[in-house]
């Protein structure tokens, strides 16, 4: 289709355009070629003329005739005779009114009409041309005869021109075939060069139905990119190769980015339907509970025993739901407002800890610090003690009774990092989901320290917000958080 469409219509205008060129250029020479020959019949009727004029004075002054009209009726076939012998044309000689007297080919003279004629007696000499035949060309020149300044007669000549005609037709012919066949390699050599140089403008043109198939498809394939890799050269279809080559990987990349950005919109359209589905549940876990619990008390009667228990259980109930709700208040809140400032992690970490001592206390759970000193951080100073306190309260729950936890902090290269670590279990599979929201290690545990299974959700919510990671590790029988921040060099305390 492409090579119909352009080297086609190329090749169809150019060959009209030659081909016109040509029969101009044919019209051209013919149009010179029949001036040129107008040209010598001219000369050679002159010279005819003046040649018989001598000639006939001549005759009658050699053979004592007077210089009138009876005179050159005498002698009219001697002239005529002698004239045929000495230039080779046929003549004719007629009375000054037109009357023949006499010609060798009378027949010849016939097929001329009679206008040279008429205008020799108005005393002026003329001719005609016409083509007996094909191929054939003659002129019949009629002259007047004067002596003496006086009209005796008329002579009338028959010219035959036929080679000259023939020799102008065969170089016109000569000429419309050698443009014509110039004209013809040309467009050859033209449509060569043409379809040599739109070569790669055809590849490029499938190339791109290629491309834009993959396109409705929402893809760019990569056998299109590499083969227009392979048309990159150094002239402008090279050129075009190139651009086309850059375009095609900017899109790729763009659709890359779409699909990456369209996956992560559907994680996180199914993980927000996952949090509404367990919220849902874990609300109703609760709400389940007081308003069993609180039926139990309407019928319990006189039973304290069982009233008190009704009344522990609403209480934890309602403590874990009101903790719960906290918490997705927190999570529901957006970044905090205003600028970081410069937290001294150290002091924090001191500060969290020695609020928490007196609770890790009552389970044997000492606080062990190996941290670095000057351990400056940029952040909310109050979401990263949010994220040490659900650490340290994680910990103080499921750590084991009387082994240490421990804080360790130090700085690698600008990034600073501080580890909080437990003596503890933890499954590889508990590892990957810990950071999802409600989940829980062991749910029955959880439920009775109070847990919602927001904290860990929490923590690595607000780390994204300062910029920094959490993660998970366990083996050797420890869990170990850590917490990595991008510092800002160290400072002498009270800078």
């Amino acid at each position: 289709m492409f090579r119909k469409s352009i080297l086609f219509k190329l090749a169809l205008g150019l060959s009209v355009i030659f081909l016109f060129g040509a029969v101009f250029l044919s019209w051209l020479v013919a149009r010179q070629e029949e001036e040129n020959r107008s040209d010598q019949i001219v000369r050679d009727l002159n010279s005819l003329k003046a040649n018989s004029e001598v000639y006939i004075r001549h005759l009658l002054l050699l053979d004592g005739q007077n210089n009138d009209e009876d005179s050159y009726r005498r002698v009219a076939v001697e002239i005529v005779q002698e004239l045929y012998q000495g230039n080779g044309c046929h003549a004719a000689a007629y009375t000054g009114v037109g009357e023949l007297l006499y010609a060798m080919r009378p027949d010849l003279f016939e097929q001329a009409g009679t206008e040279d004629i008429r205008r020799a007696m108005e005393g002026t000499a003329a001719f005609t041309v016409f083509y007996p035949a094909t191929g054939q060309m003659a002129v019949v020149f009629s002259m007047p005869v004067e002596v003496v300044e006086k009209n005796i007669g008329i002579l009338r000549f028959w010219v035959d021109y036929s080679l000259l005609y023939r020799q102008g037709r065969e170089a016109v012919d000569m000429v419309l075939k050698c443009c014509i066949a110039v004209f013809g390699v040309i467009l050859v050599l033209i449509f060569m060069m043409l379809s040599k140089v739109l070569r790669p403008v055809r590849r490029l043109s499938g190339i791109s139905r290629q491309v834009t198939d993959g396109l409705k498809e929402g893809r760019i394939e990569a056998s299109a990119l590499l083969a227009v890799g392979e048309e990159r050269g150094a002239d402008e279809s090279g050129r075009l190769a190139e651009d086309m080559e850059t375009m095609l990987r900017l899109l790729d990349q763009q659709f890359t980015k779409m699909r990456a950005d369209r996956n992560r919109i559907l994680e996180l359209l199914n993980s927000r339907q996952e949090f509404y589905n367990l919220m849902t549940h874990e609300l109703k876990t609760p709400l389940t509970v007081i308003q069993g619990y609180a039926g139990l008390l309407k019928t319990a009667g006189e039973d304290k025993e069982l009233r008190e228990k009704a009344a522990e259980h609403i209480g934890n109930e309602s403590a874990r739901l009101y903790q719960m709700v906290l918490q997705l208040l927190d999570m529901a809140r957006h970044r905090e407002d205003g600028e970081k400032t410069r937290v001294d992690l150290n002091r924090l970490a001191k500060s969290v800890v020695s609020a928490m001592e007196m609770r890790a206390g009552r389970y044997g759970m000492p606080f062990v610090f190996d941290m670095e000193e000057e351990l400056y951080i940029t952040a909310h100073e109050e979401s990263i003690r949010q994220v040490l306190v659900n650490l340290l309260d994680n910990a103080i729950k499921y750590g084991k009774e009387g082994r240490p936890i421990r804080l360790a902090g130090q700085r690698t290269g600008n990034a600073v990092r501080l580890e909080v670590a437990n003596d503890g279990d933890m499954t590889p599979e508990a590892a990957g989901r810990i950071f999802e929201p409600f989940y829980r290690v062991s749910k029955e545990e959880s439920r009775e320290k109070g847990s919602a299974g927001l904290g860990l959700s929490l923590c690595r919510k607000r780390m994204e917000e300062q910029g920094g990671e959490i993660a998970v590790r366990t083996g050797d029988g420890q869990v170990v958080f850590s917490l990595v921040f991008q510092g800002e060099g160290s400072h002498e305390e009270g800078d």
